[in-house]
């Protein structure tokens, strides 16, 4: 990681927040509902923020009017910040926090999310511990970023990593440190350079910012599931989890285990049906999509009302 909290060279103007839920708000704004819960053990966890009904729907009646405003400002910026949370992986397929813990195993010991933080667990239940974190530890790592990612990366790719005012900023953070020299081979994410005119600040804990960005351009304020380090402390190092680690999850109890390789196997081979199964419903849909369209355009030709010839199967299609 990188301190570059000193302010751009040249005064740069910066945007931020641009992804996340695409409706979501400031947490305390005018028209959003949030509060900050405490569990017994006095640990602090958030409750995912939201817009009011009728913020909602002002939102949604000129999305097209913000989206060009965004699109504009982007294109302006000197500097991009991207911030993530909770919404952004949601689009991926992954839990959200408000309902990682919605289980029958945590209703009936009548735990929420914010208790299965605590890290006491690991001291006094360690495969209940491991239930929950290895749980989405398998599920972060065998889930796909989705194409939002990819779709940022161009933007900072065309726009901002490479842009003069990013070649300033590398110049403002060289210094004789020899930081990247320092580096250890078992750096849990190796820096490779500095970074330039974009960042990305996520409170997601899925790892899979790295998927598509640098490390030296990720802040990551919850850490994420794929570093380890000791608990008692026996030394200061932190590591990646092993490439094949994996938990094998009791989900009447949600305890947890390290898995077997054959379970391993077993494992790997449910996956590999989700993916053909998923695979087979994206193609189904995407004939669906072709079959709306080719309606609509041989109705079209008709004259008025062409667009209502839509097979009673496809009418419900995206």
């Amino acid at each position: 990681s990188i301190d570059s909290r000193a302010p751009p060279p040249g005064g740069g103007r910066v945007l931020g927040r641009i992804a996340d839920k695409p409706t979501s708000l400031w947490r305390g704004s005018p028209g959003c509902r949030s509060a900050p819960t405490r569990n017994s053990k006095g640990q602090m966890g958030n409750m995912p923020s939201a817009p009011s009904k009728s913020k909602t729907r002002k939102l949604l009646k000129d999305v097209d009017k913000y989206c060009r405003q965004a699109a504009t400002a982007i294109t302006q910026a000197d500097v991009l910040i991207v911030t993530t949370g909770a919404g952004f992986s949601a689009d991926s397929g992954l839990a959200i926090y408000r309902d990682v813990a919605k289980v029958p195993a945590y209703s009936e010991r009548k735990v929420e999310y914010h208790d299965l933080c605590v890290p006491d667990w690991l001291e006094d239940e360690p495969e209940f511990f491991w239930g929950f974190w290895g749980g989405c530890f398998n599920d972060y790592r065998d889930t796909d970023p989705h194409e939002g990612y990819g779709i940022i990366r161009k933007w900072s790719d065309d726009m901002f990593r490479n842009s003069t005012f990013a070649e300033k900023v590398r110049a403002r953070l060289q210094d004789s440190s020899g930081f990247l020299s320092r580096q250890g081979e078992d750096e849990p994410y190796r820096v490779e350079s500095f970074p330039g005119a974009f960042y990305l600040f996520t409170s997601n804990v899925d790892a899979h910012s790295y998927d598509h960005f640098e490390a030296s351009e990720i802040r990551e304020c919850h850490g994420n599931v794929e570093c380890f380090q000791c608990s008692r402390p026996c030394c200061g190092k932190i590591w990646r989890a092993p490439e094949d680690l994996r938990f094998a999850l009791d989900k009447e109890t949600m305890t947890a285990t390290i898995a077997t390789p054959e379970q391993k196997a077993a494992m790997a081979a449910e996956n590999e049906a989700k993916a053909v199964a998923k695979a087979r419903e994206t193609e189904e849909e995407g004939k669906a999509v072709a079959v709306v369209a080719k309606a609509e355009g041989e109705g079209g030709e008709g004259g008025e009302g062409g667009g209502d010839v839509v097979p009673p199967a496809a009418s419900s299609a995206p």
